[in-house]
């Protein structure tokens, strides 16, 4: 009978504190989303830190704070976060949309490139953004290829004349000391 009565006082304890701590998460992360309509991202960023620390398992959370740290030029946290999104809702195509732009400004074209695609092939409403970021990442890959083509041949133009100038030296040894010591050969012979 105690064990019953104990139960019961603990849950009648614990219940209250469940909703508060929704209310405290929802409190922050409307306050965070206020922040990010208003330009301020660096303190949304904050609200929504404080709301993670409360419901860290809650992707929506992520979401926001990710957009928020796009606008901030932090692509890589940006990446992480919605990277968590896309772990728990693959079907986020807003989300993939957003994490492919952010791997384009860091230069990894090929990330960016297959999360564009996939936008593009499963989400008729986001195509025309994903196609305008897809071409940007397939211009990019187009010129980081010439660049590598230019460096390329510039090492290649780099190894012949290494390999020119080598073949010269080897010449003027053999016209500097094998050619007099024919001569010199000959004369002592001759003599």
């Amino acid at each position: 009978m105690k064990a019953i009565i104990f139960a019961i006082t603990f849950f009648w304890i614990i219940n209250p504190v469940t909703p508060q701590n929704v209310e405290r998460y929802k409190k922050y992360h409307d306050r965070g989303r206020e922040e990010v309509l208003q330009g301020r991202y660096e303190i949304a960023i904050s609200y929504f830190d404080s709301a993670n620390k409360i419901m860290p398992y809650y992707p929506t959370i992520y979401q926001d704070k990710g957009y928020a740290e796009m606008q901030l030029k932090r692509y890589e946290d940006a990446v992480e976060d919605f990277s968590y999104v896309l772990e728990k809702k693959p079907y986020m195509h807003e989300v993939r949309l957003q994490r492919g732009i952010a791997f384009y400004h860091l230069d990894q074209f090929d990330l960016a490139r297959i999360d564009l695609e996939e936008v593009i092939n499963n989400s008729p409403k986001k195509i025309a953004e994903a196609d305008k970021h897809l071409d940007y990442t397939l211009r990019a890959f187009a010129k980081i290829d010439a660049l590598n083509q230019a460096e390329i041949n510039s090492q290649q133009a780099i190894l012949e004349k290494e390999r020119l100038a080598a073949a010269r030296q080897r010449e003027a040894m053999i016209w500097g000391t094998v050619i007099p010591l024919a001569l010199w050969t000959a004369l002592f012979i001759w003599w």
